[in-house]
């Protein structure tokens, strides 16, 4: 698989453990071109030094201001707010969570570059999706792919091939 195609997503609690290694790794990994995006931004550890000391390729901004913005000023101002941080740094900002129409309206008015939940699409089984002919695997069978192992306590990735 192409590089570019595989987006790693990492919360900041998973840099904090030793912040100028975890960075340099990161940096290391997207030299190799995959993308680094910073997920359930907004929540736990957040920090804005985190943003500038690493160039991100996408915020995801946790769900969890999503399932309060039609009834939270706050919510709403947040994701205002993260949305033109995003803009001004110019990393693209995702918010998770999508379930509603107002959501997806209020997201759109405001400028967002993506979203994801279940008013979009709901999670299917991997073996449901290469059937209905959205996804291709490369191999004769499940085995033979590739799977990505992350391990947030030490940051460490493993690709192990399978081979039947």
């Amino acid at each position: 698989m192409p590089p570019d195609r595989l987006e790693l997503e990492l919360t900041e609690s998973t840099i904090f453990a030793d912040k100028e290694r975890s960075l340099h790794m990161l940096r290391q990994i997207k030299e190799l071109g995959v993308s680094i995006a910073l997920d359930d931004f907004g929540t736990g550890y957040s920090s804005l030094d985190t943003l500038r000391a690493f160039p991100f390729d996408k915020i995801k901004l946790d769900r969890s201001f999503m399932s309060e913005v039609e009834s939270s000023p706050q919510a709403k101002a947040i994701i205002r707010a993260v949305l033109a941080l995003g803009k001004s740094l110019e990393i693209p900002v995702l918010a998770e969570g999508i379930e509603t129409h107002g959501q997806l309206a209020l997201l759109t008015t405001e400028g967002c570059d993506e979203a994801q939940g279940y008013l979009l699409g709901r999670p299917e089984p991997l073996q449901q999706i290469v059937t209905s002919g959205q996804l291709t695997l490369i191999g004769q069978n499940m085995a033979e792919q590739a799977v990505v192992v992350v391990r947030p306590e030490n940051i460490e990735m493993n690709l192990i091939a399978r081979s039947a």
